[in-house]
């Protein structure tokens, strides 16, 4: 009789996980906030700037600069985090000054494995502590695309 074969545990690896930085604001001059801060957005614009939406041609009403971790996809989201607060931290007096004027918004989202009943993240209240300080929001979402579809096919 052959000796039974242990079952793998199967890693469960989220599908998404990202962080962003923005800054935006009514009268937020991209420009300037790159000349200020120098560091290069991986997004920005303008108010008033025109883009193509849903095949119309709209206008921001808001100006936004935007930058994201600098690590791998499959880095840890408080990695991500941290490489953010690293760009930013050595700027932290010109940063204050551009949030009189300005909103900040740290987002953080996860797409967890489909077979994941209990999701879990962990941040320490020091990383976080240093976004909140200067005023900067934390935005976290998960996303969910069986409760997405399930919503949208009306089972819910």
């Amino acid at each position: 009789m052959s000796p039974k074969k242990k079952a793998k545990r199967k890693v469960l690896r989220d599908k998404f996980r990202y962080a962003h930085l923005s800054l935006y604001g009514k009268v937020l001059d991209p420009e300037k906030v790159t000349n200020s801060m120098g560091i290069n957005p991986d997004l920005s614009f303008s108010p008033g700037e025109k883009f193509r939406k849903r095949g119309k041609i709209c206008k921001t009403s808001f100006g936004q600069w935007t930058i994201e971790d600098r690590l791998r996809s499959n880095a840890r989201l408080q990695d991500k985090i941290k490489d953010i607060l690293d760009q930013i931290i050595p700027k932290k007096t010109i940063l204050r000054k551009i949030l009189r004027d300005a909103k900040g918004e740290l987002t953080i989202a996860v797409q967890p494995p489909n077979e994941s009943i209990n999701p879990n993240y962990y941040f320490p209240a020091e990383l976080i502590n240093e976004f909140t300080s200067l005023g900067i929001d934390i935005h976290f979402s998960f996303y969910n695309p069986v409760a997405w579809e399930e919503f949208c096919e009306g089972k819910k």
